[in-house]
């Protein structure tokens, strides 16, 4: 009785170990990633996965919109193809930033970003380093942070384009806080 009593209890406490195992790995940041990938892969459309993207980062707290823009045909502008602002007074302004042109030979944060396909840092105080609109629309947006990432390399291209995040939650440090907190931004 007691060998079947001490069996069923290790068992038992196996079944809790693997059950919280496999809870573990669902909130994982493998998991996460691999169900991201999963729902990229399962399309070629880029409006489809702009739309994945934005539901993900939709999720996230810290951030206040995001802005993606795609090459235009001429190659000579990144036009808004979707955007984000969780602000309940830019969001009735969604539409007008809609299809809103960035042209290359002008300096703003998401030419620039594309430019130089690296991830451009930008604080409010530091916009106007990257052109007088990206200044005025850090304070239209009423924006402490951004954060550009060009969508480059072998799988994207055809697709070139550049995307910000925003954010006025806590310091300097609150963008690379919310890329590790939110590795599918990395």
């Amino acid at each position: 009785n007691n060998i079947i009593q001490f069996i069923n209890t290790i068992s038992h406490n196996i079944n809790i170990a693997e059950q919280k195992y496999y809870l573990d790995l669902e909130k994982s940041d493998f998991y996460i990633k691999n169900q991201l990938l999963t729902k990229i892969s399962s399309t070629n459309k880029i409006n489809e996965i702009i739309k994945i993207y934005l539901d993900e980062i939709q999720k996230i707290r810290e951030l206040d919109g995001a802005v993606i823009t795609l090459i235009d045909d001429d190659g000579k502008n990144l036009i808004v193809e979707n955007l984000l602002l969780k602000n309940k007074a830019l969001k009735k302004m969604e539409k007008v930033f809609l299809r809103s042109a960035f042209p290359l030979n002008i300096r703003d944060g998401h030419s620039e970003c594309f430019k130089i396909k690296k991830n451009l840092k930008v604080s409010r105080k530091k916009a106007i380093d990257y052109g007088e609109s990206t200044k005025s629309r850090f304070e239209f947006w009423n924006i402490d942070y951004g954060i550009y990432f060009p969508l480059n390399g072998t799988a994207w291209e055809n697709i070139t384009c550049a995307w910000s995040l925003h954010t006025k939650k806590g310091p300097a440090g609150a963008v690379p806080l919310i890329r590790n907190k939110h590795s599918f931004l990395q």
